[in-house]
């Protein structure tokens, strides 16, 4: 057995010429260590054979939040910047809301909420406010439209998005298992002795989602013994259009992310779900429960994301990953009569 006494942190700080606080918040990927110097440190460790002592470093961590955050560390929520468009998003809003300040509160955390769309909060401001309350951990929310952007300061910040709608930065990131949740329904419903499966999504406002659809799709068409039909995905979705579509595809099951399209295949004097059934992919609490669809489950969904930044703030991880990792969550099944 080895005697060689382990590498401490005194002796990267002489052999980096900085002090053992500077070593151990660089360690600890503090945002208040520059860069360069959190480099040369980190090389420095691994050149010394230098081995952290997980039990140690947590009991510490534990006596400095007794010491410095005799009350709740805050934690920020971040909605979506522009209006609600309907009534059922506003109440999902107030669900996963809900739902993320329970699991805070169990975590020890406290969350404020903010919205992009509040008059005069540029992201700027954002920042600023986030910085002056002393907040180190952010949650993006879902927003309305896919290939939102923003431009804070990132490494300040451990940050945890929902969805996708968020292009950039890639963050890491808590999501709705859509390629799970497409091929359950494909199976329900070829079980149920539909063929031709017609996908119907406005690509305006979620890319991602309509790949992850789409590629769900495909594959269940390519493994099955099943009809292909062309999806329905342009950037906009509007009446005479997808009706067109249908006429000419004729699927014998409509999939799509809002009940408008049922309602207008309806006008044109069609039976649900006799003439064509309906799925609807994306229900929420205000849905009609006549249509059978999927529902993404809003509240796993918070206090997941909310789980994965406790764990980024406990280890003390700011900044964007250099790879993101995304976790799933499986959706719920609504059985309807549309179907």
């Amino acid at each position: 057995m080895s005697s060689q006494r382990p590498v401490t942190q005194r002796q990267i700080a002489q052999a980096c010429g900085v002090s053992t606080a500077t070593v151990s918040c660089a360690l600890n990927n503090d945002p208040c260590v520059k860069p360069e110097t959190r480099k040369r440190v980190m090389e420095a460790a691994a050149k010394l054979g230098y081995q952290r002592n997980r039990e140690v470093s947590k009991i510490m961590s534990s006596v400095r939040r007794r010491q410095t955050m005799p009350i709740a560390e805050k934690i920020a929520y971040l909605s979506r910047g522009d209006e609600f468009p309907s009534k059922g998003d506003e109440m999902l809003d107030s669900i996963i809301r809900k739902a993320a300040a329970q699991r805070a509160t169990q975590q020890g955390y406290r969350i404020d909420f903010f919205n992009r769309n509040e008059t005069g909060m540029t992201v700027r401001r954002l920042n600023d406010i986030l910085v002056s309350r002393g907040i180190r951990g952010l949650i993006i929310g879902p927003f309305n439209k896919d290939r939102d952007e923003l431009d804070l300061d990132w490494p300040r910040f451990a940050t945890v998005a929902v969805g996708y709608s968020l292009r950039k930065p890639e963050p890491h990131r808590v999501t709705r298992d859509v390629f799970h949740d497409m091929l359950f329904v494909l199976e329900l419903l070829q079980a149920k002795g539909y063929q031709r499966f017609g996908l119907v999504i406005d690509t305006s406002r979620m890319i991602r989602r309509a790949q992850f659809a789409e590629g769900g799709l495909k594959a269940y068409e390519r493994w099955h013994s099943v009809t292909p039909v062309e999806p329905f995905l342009p950037g906009k979705i509007e009446r005479a259009p997808f009706l067109d579509w249908y006429r000419k595809n004729r699927p014998d099951v409509v999939i799509g992310f809002e009940e408008r399209y049922a309602s207008w295949l309806q006008e044109e004097g069609l039976n649900i779900p006799r003439d064509v059934a309906f799925v609807d992919f994306s229900k929420t609490h205000a849905s009609n429960p006549f249509y059978s669809g999927f529902s993404p489950n809003y509240p796993l969904l918070a206090t997941t994301s909310v789980d994965r930044l406790a764990a980024l703030l406990r280890e003390n991880n700011f900044g964007l990953p250099e790879f993101s990792r995304a976790t799933t969550v499986e959706g719920h099944w609504h059985p309807g009569s549309s179907i």
